[in-house]
């Protein structure tokens, strides 16, 4: 009766240290709120600061504040995606003119002194995302002279709409018009589909892979044209970084007989006002067989300024 007596103090004592624990593990409710509006601003880092402050000053509740900012990155990333949904959603019930957003480009240069060069060059870019189809447009356009003589003028223009088939997989085609009279063709078509896949889609980093068959016409100049069957392969990489800044790359190659072309545009673009980034991009463009004894390696580099819309 003795022991029994005394491992019922023990446990009495025990359950009482337990709920005195957790009494002080307890959360003040104006410490609560706090967070809770933290959370509300959808600032991850606005947020954890909160987090470290609170930590800073409630040193012995570091074990229910980590819970706490575990299930709160919980109900962000789930809000988040159901606020993904709903847009996809309203984007799919809607016309097809409306729900556009994207991106305008635009740089400029202008020197004079030994040599007067001038050199302009803009870019747009719209996309259109619902539930199961995407739809993206590119136009670009890059102009350069020193002392009267062009040295480079080019023009892109691409749509590319894509079909969601599940498991991160989509089938897509794209359509492709280019001019460069430097490189000595006047009009270049491409036309492919194919299957593609991206194994991450999140607000911090995207990844995008496609391959499949296409189809290239080229007008040279002066004259002359060739027409080529080709396997048209790409990759697309988004990484914030941090808050502000961003690294994305796109690259690609069309491989076929004849004159093959491999290129990849790389950019570092940094917030510098509500809406309005800075981008220092380089532009790699390599064409195995182009005629008249053009340079078969283009490469630019240029600093623009972004505007999201």
């Amino acid at each position: 009766m003795g022991c029994r007596g005394t491992l019922l103090r023990v446990t009495i004592v025990a359950a009482a240290l337990a709920a005195g624990a957790s009494a002080r593990a307890e959360v003040p409710e104006a410490v609560r709120k706090v967070i809770s509006a933290a959370e509300a601003t959808g600032d991850a880092a606005k947020t954890k600061t909160v987090y470290e402050m609170v930590r800073a000053a409630y040193p012995e509740l570091k074990d229910e504040l980590d819970l706490m900012e575990q299930q709160g990155k919980t109900r962000v990333v789930a809000a988040a995606e159901e606020k993904k949904i709903q847009a996809r959603q309203e984007t799919t019930e809607s016309g097809f003119l409306t729900h556009w957003d994207g991106r305008g480009e635009i740089g400029a240069k202008h020197s004079t002194g030994n040599s007067d060069e001038v050199g302009l060059t803009a870019s747009l870019l719209l996309r259109r995302t619902g539930l199961v189809w995407r739809h993206k447009l590119t136009a670009r356009a890059e102009f350069e002279s020193t002392d009267g003589d062009t040295t480079t003028e080019n023009y892109f223009l691409a749509y590319q709409p894509s079909y969601e088939i599940g498991n991160d997989l989509f089938v897509y085609a794209l359509a492709q018009y280019e001019r460069d009279p430097i490189q000595s063709f006047s009009a270049r078509y491409s036309i492919s589909g194919g299957l593609g896949y991206r194994p991450f889609e999140r607000p911090d980093l995207r990844i995008e892979l496609k391959a499949g068959p296409a189809w290239r016409e080229i007008n040279y100049i002066p004259e002359g044209s060739a027409s080529h069957f080709a396997i048209h392969v790409a990759a697309d990489f988004e990484w914030r970084i941090a808050t502000d800044l961003k690294v994305t790359e796109t690259t690609g190659a069309y491989l076929q007989s004849g004159n093959q072309t491999f290129y990849s545009h790389t950019g570092l673009e940094t917030g510098v006002g509500k809406g309005l980034k800075a981008r220092l991009s380089y532009s790699f463009e390599y064409d195995t067989a182009l005629p008249n004894n053009v340079k078969d390696v283009d490469t630019l580099s240029r600093f623009t300024l972004l505007y999201d819309f």
